[in-house]
């Protein structure tokens, strides 16, 4: 992804709600983007290479008024596909409650192998 799109990419993630994201990622990781005819980012995908056998893909999202075309299994099967070119070993986080990121995952052959707790402490 051009770094020139940063911008559009950071507004694209703040718009589908991506906890994670952070602008400084499209320069320093592998990111990739689905744009309409128009121009208009409608979903992206990135990777993180934190140890030379691991590469864990996120960044992942569509945007609302393209979602249930087929563009999140699009892009998420092309950050894998780029992934497996780094590493056998690609994997990825998703919260319980996002039962269409998880159904697409699935699809793609991942599998749940751990479950995390995430708490909140009120001082």
């Amino acid at each position: 992804m051009e770094e020139d799109r940063g911008g559009a990419v950071e507004q694209l993630a703040n718009k589908v709600g991506m906890l994670s994201f952070r602008a400084e990622e499209v320069r320093e990781m592998p990111h990739i983007a689905l744009s309409s005819q128009s121009g208009e980012l409608t979903a992206m995908a990135g990777f993180h290479v934190y140890e030379d056998d691991f590469v864990e893909i996120g960044n992942i999202g569509t945007s609302a008024e393209y979602r249930k075309r087929g563009l999140g299994m699009q892009i998420t099967s092309d950050i894998c596909r780029i992934g497996l070119q780094k590493s056998p070993n690609v994997y990825l986080f998703v919260f319980a409650d996002n039962e269409a990121a998880i159904r697409v995952y699935e699809r793609l052959g991942f599998t749940t192998v751990e479950r995390y707790a995430f708490v909140t402490f009120l001082w």
